[in-house]
């Protein structure tokens, strides 16, 4: 208890907190505190110790960041050719399992994200045309699943459509 995070009740042995500043999961995952017994008498006090760990659990405090792009993209691109991938972090100790979506910009339905490992494809390439769209941005969201209530971050991820060269040039005359 070097860090005064937890008191005793010498009459009951209840152990509290006294002080929280100390007590965040990601900095420790336990503390085992010695503790101590003693009969006070008759004649000499007898002793005994114990050692008593203390689990620390993670409380959901940070929102998940999500980064991604700006990726390039051949038009005409075939459905499931992989686009690039976003990418997420999470503050809290305990969140290693994220989700990802889209919520934003895919109104054409271009686009498609695996949920679990943030890999983006293309799904339907009828509007994947250079002629009439250069880019398109998507809204990708992030989210830690809890615990308690998910949290969630989101970024723009920017995908260029480039030309391919798909007609023939015609001579008039």
């Amino acid at each position: 208890n070097g860090l005064g995070i937890f008191a005793i009740n010498s009459s009951t042995g209840a152990i509290s907190v006294a002080d929280k500043t100390n007590l965040d999961r990601e900095a420790i995952s336990s503390v085992t505190l010695t503790v101590q017994v003693s009969d006070n008498g008759p004649g000499s006090a007898r002793t005994g110790t114990a050692s008593v760990t203390i689990n620390v659990t993670d409380e959901n405090e940070f929102n998940p960041t999500v980064s991604g792009g700006p990726f390039s993209l051949a038009e005409n691109s075939a459905n499931g050719t992989a686009v690039g991938s976003a990418s997420g972090t999470d503050g809290d100790a305990t969140n290693s399992v994220l989700s990802y979506s889209i919520t934003g910009g895919n109104s054409l339905a271009i686009f498609a994200i695996n949920s679990s490992t943030g890999a983006i494809i293309v799904t339907d390439t009828t509007n994947l045309d250079r002629e009439v769209i250069s880019s398109v941005t998507l809204t990708v969201q992030v989210s830690d699943n809890g615990p308690g209530s998910a949290r969630t971050g989101t970024t723009s991820v920017t995908i260029n459509v480039t030309d391919v060269n798909e007609f023939n040039p015609t001579v008039s005359g």
